[in-house]
């Protein structure tokens, strides 16, 4: 026997207990070890997922990469065979009509799988890849692909000062625009259009979605960047498993950003996020 499970062994209390038989005599006997590692002085239990916050979360991490994964390629073939069905048979067949209605379905469902692989992602210690890019392009792009799916809904577009370079992830700052989008879309006055407006002080952008809907409550205005959080009010008007707001939140700081969440004057609310001006890159033009 090693050091190592000598050791082992010796934070294991052996209960044994004589089987008889119905003559009296021994038949067999049951040990049984009792853990008393806590009781050995010096002896460090071995972490589980229920102990070690670190290990839990790792796991927990994994378990939604792995289910991102596994719906994101069908929830996707879905998405484009519903989108593909209902412009051949036109918004006028019923058939179209519930074609798009799946299309619009699984355009949610696609967006929830998406949070959850970036949430699982920014978890796991990921690194954004982050460089140089207008910031007009990155909202345009953003505004467009949410355009595309639902040409419906409008969308205003403000920019006080074009051409602002951040430094950012494309990618993953155009997934925080287009959650936003939809939070305003799902908790907006319907018909209204939703407002983006982007400034700039000099030093930092700032880009705001505003909508004049259901607003936020002034106590719940941090806890709606929690993961899976929703408030009541939320609940009742639309569905959701609250984790836009959660991925906006951990991309945003992972841009060395600010995000806020507040009620606007007149009804609605207005969520925005900021970001440094890279100060190493002159104004590119468009």
């Amino acid at each position: 026997m090693t050091a190592q499970t000598d050791a082992h062994a010796k934070t294991r209390a052996p209960r044994p207990t004589l089987l008889r038989g119905p003559d009296g005599h021994g038949r067999g006997v049951v040990g049984v070890l009792v853990d008393v590692t806590k009781g050995v002085p010096g002896q460090k239990p071995v972490p589980t997922a229920s102990t070690d916050p670190a290990l839990s979360n790792a796991v927990q991490d994994e378990f939604l990469g792995l289910i991102s994964h596994e719906l994101r390629t069908p929830v996707t073939s879905i998405y484009g065979n519903a989108i593909l069905l209902a412009s051949r048979l036109g918004p006028e067949a019923a058939g179209g009509a519930m074609a798009r209605d799946i299309a619009d379905d699984a355009d949610r469902l696609l967006r929830i799988v998406e949070n959850l692989l970036q949430l699982a992602r920014l978890g796991s210690g990921s690194i954004l890849h982050r460089e140089p890019f207008v910031l007009d392009h990155i909202v345009h792009a953003a505004i467009g692909s949410r355009l595309r799916r639902h040409p419906d809904r409008p969308i205003r577009l403000t920019f006080s000062q074009p051409s602002l370079v951040v430094l950012a992830d494309a990618i993953a700052l155009g997934m925080v625009i287009e959650n936003l989008l939809s939070n305003a879309d799902k908790y907006g006055r319907p018909g209204d259009p939703t407002e983006v407006v982007v400034t700039s002080d000099g030093e930092r952008a700032d880009v705001r979605i505003l909508d004049r809907g259901i607003g936020i409550p002034r106590d719940l205005a941090d806890d709606v960047f929690t993961a899976f959080f929703r408030a009541d009010q939320a609940r009742r008007t639309a569905g959701g498993v609250g984790v836009g707001l959660a991925v906006c939140k951990r991309i945003v700081e992972a841009h060395g950003g600010q995000i806020w969440a507040v009620s606007r004057d007149g009804g609605g609310a207005e969520v925005g996020f900021s970001l440094s001006l890279d100060p190493e890159t002159d104004d590119l033009g468009d």
